[in-house]
């Protein structure tokens, strides 16, 4: 987050569902109380001057016509604030949706994932997903660092487990700009015409005690493909009754699979066609 583009606002703390409606809170709370007292000292000044008819407004050097301004300018912050509260009460809605078209997913995922209790806000700032690839031989580490979703799970339940993650393509990261501005062209991600890679669960199953197997649908440059990985998951009491998962997983996938590296790289030569995926995914449930 930048300050008007001047310089960047150092990040406290991490992502965090409890501290952001804490603080929402307060910011508002406060809000509405300066705006009270302001308005309130407008209409006693008017007060003053149409009422009681002394010279309170002149010796604070107003006229009458600037107070009824200054009042105006706070009813529209009042608007501004309630058309605020409002957008935001169903940004939820608002955001699943989002995500259903993009997916193609119909009412049904949208429903699962709004009525079910097992819901898991992703910690952004504290998950990774991180790839491995070799190029001319030698290995090559990057990730995508803008990514987000939706969970529902109950290990209890996994019938009804989903899971929507949405990836920027934009956001890959191999620690070269100008690779990075290579993979985001219409050879290898096509960034600009398919902007999100998108992964939908359609099935749960459990492995072990804390292992299990996700399978469902990879869809990267606008190919759709079934993709099934297992995972270890280890949910653990975090405060106040609420849940930390932390989910780990390594599979492989297979680049041209889906398009990427098209023309003279799809013979592998230079890069293989085998890309390693590692997972690192920090969840907090709320109710």
């Amino acid at each position: 987050m930048t300050f008007f583009g001047v310089f960047e606002v150092p990040k406290i703390a991490s992502k965090d569902e409890i501290i952001f409606e804490v603080s929402r809170s307060i910011h508002e709370i406060l809000a509405l109380i300066i705006i009270g007292c302001v308005g309130l000292h407008i209409v006693g000044a008017l007060k003053h001057h149409w009422v009681d008819k002394d010279e309170t407004m002149r010796r604070m050097g107003a006229r009458a016509f600037v107070a009824v301004f200054g009042l105006a300018l706070l009813g529209l912050a009042t608007l501004f604030w309630v058309r605020g509260e409002l957008k935001y009460l169903t940004s939820a809605d608002h955001d699943t949706a989002s995500m259903s078209r993009e997916t193609g997913a119909g009412e049904t995922v949208v429903q699962v994932i709004e009525d079910k209790l097992e819901k898991w806000i992703i910690d952004s700032e504290a998950s990774r997903i991180d790839f491995t690839f070799e190029q001319y031989g030698s290995p090559v580490g990057g990730a995508f660092e803008s990514f987000d979703g939706r969970i529902v799970f109950d290990p209890e339940d996994l019938d009804n487990a989903e899971a929507l993650i949405t990836i920027q393509a934009a956001s890959i990261r191999t620690g070269s700009a100008e690779r990075d501005q290579q993979a985001q062209s219409p050879v290898w991600f096509a960034a600009q015409e398919y902007p999100q890679i998108v992964f939908k669960s359609t099935d749960f199953s459990k492995l072990d005690a804390n292992r299990y197997v996700v399978d469902g649908v990879l869809r990267i440059k606008g190919v759709e493909l079934p993709v099934s990985f297992p995972f270890l998951l280890d949910i653990r009491d975090l405060r106040d009754g609420l849940d930390e998962a932390i989910m780990t997983a390594e599979f492989t996938l297979n680049r041209l699979d889906f398009n990427v590296g098209e023309g003279q790289w799809e013979s592998g030569e230079a890069i293989n066609p085998s890309v390693s995926i590692k997972l690192y995914v920090r969840a907090v449930q709320y109710l």
